[in-house]
């Protein structure tokens, strides 16, 4: 597990991420939730709100490296994070997009749960602003723009329905593809 330095983990948070990555072969990156507890509410209440979910997770495009655990056999097939990178700034959307190339996927548990400020360690920094544009031309000329997209429909496909599981499958191939 990759994780970053200012990060309140609540209990069973790892265990969590683990189970989920174990159940289920094609994940090879996962991140845990890190949406703000609502106010007042403890990472502890926020954890138990989130355990009925346990074993589920949601796909998504890329991880963020803010905590990642990558699966061994991924970094043996795709390697070690970029040291092309200069320092801080896109390292884990490249590595996500060299796992999904490699047929792996990324996803978000949806039972574990981490508090992520944001930031933390980039905010003093003077220069974050041209690191950070410097990597993102990086990243862009590598791998491409992200692909925006809405859903011109007004209504949408039924829940369960052949056309909301061909709709939902065409959205994850455009996202695992990242451009059109």
């Amino acid at each position: 597990c990759l994780v970053n330095n200012y990060l309140r983990f609540s209990p069973g948070w790892v265990r969590e991420l683990m189970a989920v990555a174990a159940a289920h072969k094609p994940l090879g990156v996962l991140n845990p939730m890190s949406h703000p507890p609502a106010r007042g509410e403890s990472l502890r209440s926020c954890a138990q709100r989130l355990a009925p979910s346990r074993g589920q997770y949601v796909e998504a495009g890329m991880c963020v490296g803010f905590c990642m655990l990558i699966k061994r056999e991924v970094v043996e097939r795709v390697g070690l994070l970029s040291e092309e990178v200069e320092r801080i700034f896109f390292e884990d959307e490249d590595f996500c997009m060299r796992a999904l190339q490699a047929d792996y996927r990324c996803g978000v548990a949806k039972a574990s749960y981490v508090y992520h400020a944001g930031h933390q360690t980039v905010r003093a920094m003077p220069e974050r602003e041209a690191l950070f544009a410097k990597n993102q031309r990086w990243c862009h000329e590598r791998w491409g723009r992200w692909v925006r997209m809405a859903w011109p429909r007004f209504e949408l496909p039924a829940p369960g329905s052949e056309a909301l599981r061909i709709w939902l499958e065409t959205l994850l191939a455009w996202v695992r593809r990242r451009t059109l």
